[in-house]
């Protein structure tokens, strides 16, 4: 709608009003079926149970070892054996045995990928130069 009031508030809400009136009346009905729809991929993703092999038992990187407990709904962490410190979170992602990480140091803590892999935890961590390094925990 257009207004020829020239003030911003009474010129704004003329136009309004006018542009409603050339809408007209609609006969617009709720529909349920459409409101009720989820997408099929997010339905298919609740359904479908994701299978993860949470490792167990001992692992080892650079001569250090570390242990895997889990905690519950396919996540686990990964402790360090000489000090008892918690390394990474490990949480489950929708593919199976790939993991959100939060890994955590005495640098700061982040987020990255790991996956479980030929009995082997493997965590990709972001350099300096932007590439990625892996580390390997073996059993």
């Amino acid at each position: 709608g257009v207004s020829r009031i020239k003030e911003f508030d009474k010129g704004f809400q003329e136009a309004v009003k006018l542009a409603f009136n050339t809408v007209g009346i609609q006969n617009a009905k709720p529909s349920n079926e459409i409101a009720n729809t989820t997408p099929k991929t997010v339905e298919t993703i609740k359904q479908q149970e994701i299978k993860q092999e949470i490792p167990s038992n001992t692992y080892t990187s650079n001569g250090v070892k570390y242990q895997v407990a889990t905690t519950g709904n396919n996540s686990f962490l990964l402790i360090n054996q000489d000090n008892n410190k918690v390394v990474a979170n490990f949480y489950p992602s929708s593919l199976p045995n790939v993991y959100h990480v939060e890994v955590i140091s005495d640098k700061g803590h982040y987020e990255t990928i790991g996956y479980s892999k030929d009995n082997s935890i493997i965590i990709e961590t972001k350099t300096g130069d932007k590439s990625w390094v892996t580390t390997t925990y073996t059993k």
